[in-house]
């Protein structure tokens, strides 16, 4: 081998590192998860749906940043179960959010069934519309439970 292809080989080698390296470091950045930016109305309808099937723990992953750092999941979910009213069937009715506002009102129409404590009457099957606080945080709307205003 001639000094002059050594000293070429030499260079390749120290590239060939120096990419490896590279490559390497890109590997180990950690890429931001696509936030989801869908308005407040579609994101207040998933998340009722998730509540009425009884998806506590996804359902949770929409209530705002603040409440999730107070409330555990575990907290939540359990509070959720314990409820005497039964989420059933969910239909987004509306919602007033301003043109690049911070807060957004949704109405949610709710079927639930509530248990009665009375004899011969157990469970009654009822609609209500419920009428719900969403923030806007990063460009993400978050919902804001009632016990957290």
């Amino acid at each position: 081998m001639t000094r002059s292809s050594h000293h070429l080989h030499g260079r390749m080698l120290i590239g060939l590192a120096i990419l490896a390296l590279l490559l390497g470091a890109c590997a180990t950045v950690p890429t931001k998860s696509a936030k989801d930016t869908r308005p407040a109305g579609e994101r207040a309808t998933e998340r009722a749906q998730l509540f009425a099937a009884g998806d506590f723990a996804k359902a949770y992953t929409f209530t705002t940043p603040g409440y999730r750092a107070a409330v555990s999941l575990e907290n939540y979910v359990a509070k959720s179960e314990l409820q005497p009213i039964k989420w059933l069937k969910t239909e987004f009715v509306s919602s007033e959010c301003g043109e690049g506002a911070p807060t957004c009102k949704v109405m949610i129409n709710v079927e639930f069934q509530n248990q009665v404590p009375m004899r011969y009457v157990g469970r009654l099957t009822l609609n209500h519309q419920v009428t719900e606080s969403w923030l806007r945080i990063d460009d993400v709307w978050y919902f804001l439970p009632p016990d957290f205003r």
